[in-house]
């Protein structure tokens, strides 16, 4: 029997989601049964696959820091200005990090401020390792040298401002970031990163990064920071629960938003039920037909109410209706969440709400705090508010429905193989830029809070307002000069154009259904007026590749994750433990992995709902698998 939970998520259909690529019918799996069975990994600009591979904490692009060369020279002009036994205990200072059990040496008193100067320009420039100052000695405090180590012999390394020292001032003049690979087990990024930043005690916006990836995953992603010592992120490894950061490089640039290729996925979809003849034709449809691009549920949120559906209210300005659709009791909540909703809903007290809401509850808590200061009718206040990522996603989220409608009309009314008089396609090889609201894995709870991406999605909007995408209508003429994979929608916007066949009155019936003028999208809060976009109907796996596991154990891994390669094991090593399993086990089970890339602003769900057809909705059902028996947070 489905839980609560399961029954109050959106079905497809209601977010336009009803058609597929291939006639063939589909493969019964489940899926994400364990968050191993979804591994993603970042693609690069440079097409590089990022993966963790060194946790060792050698940063690499740092200057080196030679100490064995310092030399006979410096010891011999060290000598001439302290003596021979004060050079020698600075010898063993060296060497060994300390001296007498002390790790300094303090001069006797010097009255001659060139003499001290000479000392103190010698150490620097013949031993980096050491470094000195004055200090008052005696009962007559007179200033004398004092030589210690730049290790702290507590920890046995430089200390936070010598370590930042040497690393930024001696690597390339304009480098100030460190940039690291950031894995992650059954967390969001925006959570990872904002643990990170709380316990090297920094600001979230020190730390960038391209992309958001899915919680329900483990993921290896690039992250830059800004000026962060690298060897207190590599310290963090010992402390960190389901996160782990390693392959430390300097850098001169932030990463930002949308800054990656695409994603890498390997995605194992277990207990499968089909013949060998199916998966075969299905896998080799995918990977020459591609699927259909649609966004993914996770766009529109995971409660009974839908974010398209706030996102509607906004663009009609009824601020009141919006802020009650984020505060009403829903459907599949958490029983502390369901029952102070049902309670504001009867009191209507904010003071006494913020004392019954969750403190996870950030967007309603958010609310709440304005209705309590400004009184109950500051509902554009207390939406304005809101984190501006997530204010802007209702809106998109309401986008983002409408295109998927208008996609499904289009391939319903003019075929999935090619394109039609009437169609747009973009004028230049524009790559589609990622937004944060496209990004797998982000929904409503994932951007409540989520301050740190605040900057990140401000230059992306600016660059989008600079770089405006340009579309050509096909005539007749056009039409065999492109391919269907060519074909794109709008998301619906201020200065957008529509297709001039059907599809172009489709969108403005629909909009107008919602009470919309597709004439007329600006609103008088200039941030909740639609921009619009452009999105390709269809998209594409990259290097598809698939194979079936047989295995015993529903609980046991089926692939190997970054971590645990870097502790020796491999997919193959894991194939053949489950292989092995299986042929003792007239009973095995099957699984199938699929191994592909996308590129950014894709879903890797809708690429896999190709395979699944309808039995999509009863596969998503192990997307909660913290239900299923054996498995933890």
């Amino acid at each position: 029997m489905k839980s609560s939970a399961q029954l109050s998520r959106l079905a497809e259909s209601s977010i336009g989601i009803t058609e597929y690529i291939s006639e063939t019918p589909g493969i019964k799996g489940s899926m994400k049964y364990r968050f191993s069975d979804f591994i993603v990994r970042e693609v690069a600009m440079d097409k590089t696959v990022v993966c963790l591979t060194d946790m060792s904490g050698k940063l690499e692009g740092a200057p080196a820091q030679e100490v064995a060369e310092e030399g006979v020279d410096g010891f011999e002009k060290l000598e001439s200005l302290v003596g021979k036994e004060v050079a020698a205990r600075v010898k063993t200072l060296v060497e060994q990090d300390e001296v007498d059990g002390a790790a300094e040496i303090v001069l006797e008193a010097d009255a001659d401020k060139a003499h001290r100067t000479a000392v103190h320009t010698c150490i620097k420039q013949h031993f980096p390792k050491l470094t000195t100052d004055t200090v008052k000695v005696g009962s007559d405090q007179k200033t004398a040298v004092r030589i210690f180590s730049k290790v702290d012999n507590s920890k046995g390394r430089p200390n936070k401002r010598q370590r930042r020292e040497a690393i930024f001032q001696g690597a390339k003049r304009d480098a100030k970031f460190i940039k690291f690979v950031l894995y992650k087990e059954n967390l969001d990024t925006m959570a990872a990163v904002s643990i990170i930043s709380k316990m090297v005690k920094t600001k979230g916006g020190t730390f960038s990064y391209a992309g958001t990836k899915d919680r329900r995953a483990c993921t290896t992603q690039l992250v830059s920071a800004h000026r962060v010592d690298p060897f207190v992120l590599t310290d963090l490894n010992k402390r960190l629960r389901n996160i782990c950061i390693g392959n430390l490089s300097v850098c001169e640039q932030t990463l930002k938003l949308g800054q990656l290729y695409g994603n890498r996925f390997q995605i194992i979809l277990r207990d499968v039920q089909a013949s060998e003849g199916s998966i075969e034709a299905l896998c080799n449809s995918l990977k020459e037909k591609g699927f259909i691009n649609y966004f993914g549920k996770q766009r529109f949120g995971t409660s009974s109410i839908p974010t398209y559906s706030i996102g509607r209210e906004i663009l009609h300005e009824d601020w009141e209706k919006a802020a009650d659709l984020i505060l009403c009791p829903r459907d599949g909540e958490k029983e502390e969440s369901k029952t102070a909703r049902e309670k504001f809903k009867e009191h209507k007290d904010p003071a006494k709400a913020l004392e019954e809401f969750p403190r996870w509850m950030f967007a309603e808590r958010t609310l709440l705090d304005v209705y309590k200061k400004r009184g109950m009718n500051s509902h554009l206040n207390a939406l304005q508010a809101l984190p501006r990522n997530l204010r802007l996603m209702y809106i998109h989220s309401y986008q983002s429905y409408i295109w998927n409608k208008m996609v499904s009309e289009r391939l319903r009314m003019y075929g999935k193989d090619r394109p039609v008089e009437g169609d747009l396609v973009l004028e230049s090889k524009d790559v589609e830029s990622e937004s944060l609201f496209d990004l797998e894995g982000v929904d409503e709870s994932t951007l409540s809070g989520a301050n740190a991406s605040e900057e990140q999605e401000s230059d992306h909007d600016k660059w989008t307002k600079s770089h405006p995408k340009k579309v050509k209508v096909l005539a007749a003429s056009d039409v065999d000069k492109y391919s269907i994979f060519d074909v794109v929608l709008p998301l619906p916007g201020v200065s957008i154009s529509y297709p001039t066949n059907e599809i172009g009155k489709k969108y403005e019936e629909a909009l107008k259904a919602d009470g919309l003028d597709i004439n007329n999208l600006a609103n008088k809060n200039k941030e909740f007026t639609l921009s619009g976009d452009y999105r390709k109907i269809l998209s594409q796996a990259e290097d598809f590749s698939w194979e079936t596991i047989d295995y015993k154990n529903p609980k046991g891994d089926l692939q190997a994750t970054d971590l645990e390669k870097i502790k020796g094991s491999s997919d193959e090593d894991v194939r053949r433990a489950a292989d092995k399993e299986a042929a003792a086990d007239a009973k095995a089970r099957r699984a199938l992995k699929l191994s592909f890339t996308l590129r950014s602003s894709t879903y890797a769900t809708m690429c896999v709902r190709e395979l699944l057809k309808e039995y999509v909705e009863e596969a998503a059902c192990g997307l909660s698998f913290e239900e299923k028996p054996g498995e933890s947070e």
